[in-house]
C-alpha cells in the first residue's frame, strides 16, 4: 500500500502529469477561497494552479452608454468588483484567465459559446507552453 501511495503522490506533484485549474467567480469571497485552495495546493503538494474568473462581463464604454442610469450603476459596481478580483490575483502572482458571461438560454447555443471560449483559452495555454 505504501508504494502505491508514494506513486500517486509523485504523479500528483509532477507538472508533466498534473495541472490544477481553479475556477472562481470575480467576487471577494470566492476569490479568497480560491486563493486559500491555491496556497494549500502549493504548500502541501508543490502544485502551481491556474485561476479562471468565471462569469466576467466584458463591457465596453459603448455598452455602458447604451444603458439606463440604474443599469449602468449596477454594471459599474460589477466591473469594479471584477477588477478588484483580478488585481488581487495578479498582485499575488497568478495568471488570471477570464471566462466571459454568456447571456444565452438556449442550451445548444450556450454549449457552443462555452466550447468556443474554452478552445480559445486552450490555444492560449498551449502557446504559452511552447
Amino acid at each position: 500500500m505504501g508504494d502505491q501511495s508514494r506513486s500517486i503522490d509523485r504523479t500528483l506533484k509532477n507538472p508533466e502529469f498534473t495541472e490544477v485549474h481553479i475556477i472562481t467567480l470575480p467576487e471577494e469571497l470566492p476569490v479568497t477561497e480560491a486563493l486559500e485552495l491555491a496556497n494549500t495546493l502549493k504548500v502541501e503538494f508543490g502544485i502551481i494552479s491556474k485561476i479562471y474568473l468565471n462569469r466576467v462581463f466584458p463591457l465596453s464604454e459603448l455598452d455602458l452608454n447604451l444603458m439606463t442610469e440604474s443599469e449602468k450603476e449596477l454594471f459599474l459596481e460589477i466591473i469594479k468588483n471584477q477588477n478588484l478580483a483580478k488585481n488581487k490575483l495578479t498582485e499575488l502572482g497568478f495568471e488570471v484567465i477570464n471566462i466571459n458571461f454568456i447571456p444565452e438560454l438556449d442550451s445548444s447555443k450556450l454549449i457552443k459559446n462555452i466550447s468556443s471560449q474554452l478552445q480559445d483559452v486552450s490555444k492560449l495555454l498551449t502557446s504559452e507552453k511552447s
